[in-house]
């Protein structure tokens, strides 16, 4: 059976997992992913980051707060993409952002209670189709890869 992680060939440093294939195994499988998941993330010292696609129609699934619990004690940044937001009107789109940003804040150990701006949970407004949010995610992945390979060069230096 193939493990959920899925390196990315043109990322170097991230993973993206799909939750379309989750659904339809067995519990045994789900378990024996979930121990794959849980150690990949929270060992990998590659990993710089994460991203989450998360469908915004739909808002964080419980599997969405697992791998999140999983990496927070990483300290590495995660940014949520709500994907398919084309999907949604202007109304729904912005209490979704508010609604899921509210959500990764009460991840934030550096965040009393739970309340203010959190700069290792962050999400924003995505769809593919109609390129929103395009430029945002990739500029953001990059400063991710810029600034580990920075770090590795001060280290090694």
């Amino acid at each position: 059976m193939k493990s959920p992680v899925i390196p990315l060939p043109t990322l170097s440093g991230f993973s993206e997992r799909h939750g379309a294939w989750y659904a339809a195994v067995n519990r045994e499988t789900k378990y024996h992913w979930n121990t794959l998941l849980s150690d990949y993330l929270q060992v990998r010292d590659q990993l710089v980051g994460m991203v989450l696609i998360v469908d915004a129609r739909r808002g964080i699934t419980d599997l969405d707060e697992q791998m999140i619990q999983w990496f927070v004690p990483t300290g590495k940044p995660i940014h949520v993409l709500l994907s398919k937001c084309d999907k949604l009107n202007k109304t729904e789109c912005k209490h979704t952002l508010e609604a899921v940003t509210k959500q990764l804040q009460q991840y934030d150990p550096v965040l009393p209670g739970g309340v203010g701006d959190s700069k290792q949970l962050t999400a924003q407004l995505f769809s593919s189709t109609k390129r929103i949010g395009l430029e945002e995610a990739d500029n953001l992945v990059l400063k991710w890869l810029f600034e580990a390979e920075t770090t590795e060069d001060e280290i090694t230096s």
